[in-house]
């Protein structure tokens, strides 16, 4: 389903560059109703019934003016600007393609239809590791992922949510942000978090991307559930990744309840002992009761994958709803870069791909 946009804009040529663009570039994703007179644009939107209406910051426009469902956002001259009136603002001096990228996010974010149109946009898959038992390798197995999709020739991101987390020991590239620098502004709102995003992903000479650790974790007790949200709603409508390995804390999944309908699956790990055996079933557990409490159940598969195993894995009988992936064996003595080659040419993500 393509997006419809409405644009208020006086500067014709402007608006004539965004038609031409928009029209060779983004024709089967977009349609454009572009429009000079704000009076005549808003006596047409009950009949176009557009997902998203974008006005000149000099036309202010009033939320009744608009059809149900249709989001409002503004173009403004000054970069750095995030809001106008309350509403989204994005920059008219950047390329088209972050205009565009920005115009999903919005859209994304807004009522269903809309919603709808901006998620069909993108096909990012999330596939979330994570473990309420630690040290069980769930950093390990979501950047060996990354990996063995990349070798394949995958768009991939990993992505690092546990504040202590260190993708530096997996990956390495050159970029001046940090994921701090995201964070910062997902709290504070400071900015245009598209075009960060952008600039702050990385891009490891394997193919894998992702973000520089925050040098310090000081930003990480003020983001907010709905900050991370944004976060992944905003990944996903980048379209410029075809996989999103998440590598989050379990405690931090609990309360991710949006990751859960976006996620392709969820991978659960567990090590070949009885503790973490123990550890897991009561997490699967919660996992599922915290499921039956909202209205859209779980809304992904969940798999099991063991590691560090040094015979046949254990298998508790409360887990054999899930389907099981394989597992990793125990690989002592290596540093993180080997292991991580060694980890990545398993079969054991195959059925992930």
């Amino acid at each position: 389903m393509a997006i419809k946009v409405a644009v208020i804009e006086r500067d014709s040529r402007f608006l004539d560059r965004l038609t031409n663009v928009f029209s060779k570039s983004y024709s089967d994703k977009l349609e454009l109703y572009p429009f000079t007179d704000a009076d005549v644009a808003l006596s047409t939107l009950a009949f176009i019934k557009p997902h998203i209406l974008i006005a000149e910051e000099s036309v202010p426009i009033a939320p009744s003016s608009l059809p149900s469902g249709c989001a409002l956002a503004y173009f403004v001259s000054a970069v750095g600007t995030d809001r106008v009136g309350g509403y989204r603002a994005i920059c008219k001096f950047q390329r088209a393609e972050l205009i565009y990228k920005q115009i999903l996010g919005i859209v994304s974010d807004s009522g269903d239809s809309a919603a709808q149109a901006g998620r069909q946009a993108s096909d990012s898959k999330f596939l979330v590791f994570t473990s309420p038992a630690g040290g069980v390798g769930v950093s390990t197995s979501a950047a060996a992922f990354a990996l063995k999709a990349a070798s394949q020739g995958k768009r991939v991101l990993y992505l690092d949510l546990d504040e202590y987390g260190c993708p530096g020991l997996y990956f390495h590239g050159e970029g001046g942000y940090s994921f701090g620098d995201v964070l910062h502004m997902l709290v504070h709102k400071d900015g245009n978090l598209t075009d960060l995003l952008s600039h702050a992903t990385r891009k490891d000479p394997r193919g894998v991307s992702f973000f520089r650790e925050a040098p310090d974790t000081t930003v990480y007790p003020t983001v907010s559930a709905e900050d991370i949200s944004r976060l992944l709603r905003e990944l996903r409508v980048l379209a410029a990744f075809d996989y999103i390995a998440v590598d989050i804390p379990f405690a931090k999944l609990l309360t991710q309840r949006e990751l859960w309908d976006r996620a392709a699956g969820i991978v659960l790990l567990t090590d070949n002992s009885e503790q973490g055996q123990r550890k897991l079933t009561r997490g699967y557990f919660t996992l599922l009761q915290e499921a039956k409490s909202r209205s859209g159940g779980m809304g992904c598969e969940l798999f099991l994958l063991n590691s560090k195993c040094t015979g046949f894995p254990m298998r508790s009988p409360e887990l054999s709803d899930l389907r099981e992936l394989g597992q990793i064996p125990f690989l002592e003595g290596m540093e993180a870069g080997a292991l991580l080659t060694a980890v990545s040419g398993l079969p054991v993500f195959d059925a992930l791909l």
